[in-house]
């Protein structure tokens, strides 16, 4: 990820978001849940995830 692509609040936000998915759910549903809630929100340069 480039510096500055996130401000640090978002990043941060990411973060508990991160954790709190990675503790409630089997890895490739959190997986697919996280993509899929941070897809809109996320550059799509910073995607570097093979999907498929």
């Amino acid at each position: 990820m480039a510096a500055g692509a996130m401000d640090e609040d978002s990043l941060t936000s990411g973060i508990r978001n991160i954790h709190a998915v990675c503790i409630n759910r089997r890895r490739n549903d959190w997986l697919i849940r996280l993509i899929s809630h941070q897809a809109a929100t996320i550059p799509r340069n910073c995607l570097a995830l093979p999907i498929g």
